[in-house]
């Protein structure tokens, strides 16, 4: 949500991040959602797992979001990779 109280919506947060990269917004409050519970979290305090989405030829690299470390480690202990925070995620996302 933007200062002017404008709420933009993403399918998810590898798209989100591409977006803010490209049109970055001072004072935004960045929500995810936790993947357990499907509440709304700040992104910055979520813990993300990198995860492959999708089928066939639109199958790509995202992330799900958690709000606890333990649902992340575990996670990310099925997926074989590692939990990153939400600054790490927008370093990684490319336009």
């Amino acid at each position: 949500m933007d200062a002017d109280g404008h709420a933009f919506k993403f399918r998810t947060a590898g798209c989100m991040a591409k977006w803010l990269k490209e049109h970055p917004l001072e004072g935004a409050h960045v929500f995810v959602v936790d993947y357990p519970t499907s509440r709304l979290v700040k992104a910055s305090g979520a813990i993300f797992v990198p995860t492959m989405m999708g089928e066939g030829p639109e199958r790509a690299l995202d992330y799900t979001a958690y709000a606890l470390n333990e649902g992340a480690k575990d996670a990310a202990a099925r997926e074989k990779t590692n939990p990153m925070k939400w600054d790490e995620v927008l370093a990684k996302a490319t336009l």
